[in-house]
């Protein structure tokens, strides 16, 4: 495209096709991602199915309490002393722990029995020995219900995993949950485009039910992902040019930007079993590979792991916890996307000394002949 405009805000009419100047006067690409729930900040009971209320920032009674109680999307000027995350997901995680790293007392609630609810505990292990050793609190199973602000400071209320009440005083709450597809206020209810569940229904080329009507990212549903927004809205503005081209990865990485981080390619052990596939694992911790130890990154007890099929050992998933490994991200995608085996990475001849090379190790590992840790 090289000439296009940006609607954005009340849109009332704007799809009159007229009114639009694209370089195809006939498409519109929908690209409105998500937003705070304004109803719902946090779904804190979803363990029970009860919709609780927390902090309907929209509707804090001035100014004061919307600077200290603030969404995901808001940013912190002044480093708080002590700071209430509500939730423990990835949002949550990778926000409080910056935000201990720059100074503050951070506590979480977490409705969940554990943190970051999307990975499996072997994965979150390294987190939680992170946030232990840095003194951070968290409140697992436990319920958020309400937040009050007199002057300064804003006192939480929560009931914890055994259902005693109790009260938290902070410079400022942080609400991590509670988000919702932006399908509001833009003039969707106007267009003849069908929807799945909260979302806006797409092919496998992000066509929308309504001719030459497009949409991306978020909005379209899981994963929510910017690099998956990203190629999807590359592949749009190419079969607007005329090429051919389909939304179809095999998987798409994710990455938890903590200390240590996580990234995650394809299905876990447990995800594998529950679809009936047999199984072997091949693990490789960082405590052994010199280059983490170099980076004092080989204690936080982190690893690479893989998980192939035990009948042709293809790879179906690869899962890595520690420092930097967000780098390898694009090594496992590719592994995935091009149907690789273990003997293939094994195979390949890794830099030393990389981080890399232990993705060739937990290969090795999963072949049954690592090298250099104990059988």
């Amino acid at each position: 495209m090289t000439n296009y405009d940006v609607f954005n805000g009340d849109t009332d009419g704007i799809f009159a096709w007229h009114q639009l100047r694209l370089a195809h006067p006939r498409d519109a690409i929908i690209v409105t991602g998500v937003k705070r729930d304004v109803n719902l900040v946090a779904r804190v009971n979803a363990v029970e199915g009860d919709l609780v209320t927390i902090m309907d920032i929209s509707h804090a009674k001035n100014r004061k309490d919307v600077q200290r109680i603030l969404d995901s999307g808001a940013i912190v000027e002044d480093v708080p002393n002590k700071l209430v995350v509500i939730g423990a997901g990835y949002i949550g995680l990778e926000l409080g722990i910056a935000y201990r790293k720059l100074g503050s007392e951070v506590i979480f609630i977490e409705a969940l029995d554990q943190i970051l609810p999307i990975y499996d505990s072997e994965m979150t292990r390294p987190i939680t020995m992170w946030l232990r050793k840095h003194k951070v609190t968290v409140n697992l199973g436990a319920k958020a219900k309400g937040a009050t602000t007199k002057g300064k400071v804003t006192t939480v209320e929560y009931t914890d995993s055994s259902g005693k009440d109790h009260k938290i005083k902070a410079d400022k709450v942080l609400v991590t949950v509670g988000r919702k597809p932006n399908t509001q206020g833009w003039g969707l209810e106007k267009m003849a485009v069908d929807m799945e569940g909260p979302f806006v229904k797409v092919d496998n080329q992000c066509r929308t039910s309504m001719k030459n009507v497009w949409a991306i990212g978020d909005i379209v549903g899981e994963p929510m992902l910017a690099h998956k927004a990203s190629a999807q809205g590359e592949m749009v503005a190419e079969i607007i040019a005329g090429h051919k081209r389909a939304f179809d990865p095999v998987s798409i990485a994710a990455v938890c930007f903590t200390d240590p981080e996580i990234v995650g390619v394809g299905l876990t052990p447990d995800e594998a079993k529950d679809e009936g596939i047999e199984t072997i694992i091949g693990k490789f911790p960082f405590a052994a590979s010199g280059r983490a130890l170099a980076m004092d990154a080989g204690s936080d007890g982190g690893f690479v792991r893989i998980t192939a099929r035990a009948d042709n050992q293809v790879i179906v998933g690869i899962h890595a916890v520690g420092s930097h490994v967000s780098e390898l991200s694009g090594e496992f995608a590719l592994a995935i996307e091009m149907g690789a085996r273990l003997d293939d990475i094994a195979g390949t001849i890794h830099v030393h000394p990389t981080l890399t090379e232990a993705f060739a190790e937990s290969a090795l590992a999963g072949l049954g002949h690592a090298i250099h840790i104990s059988k």
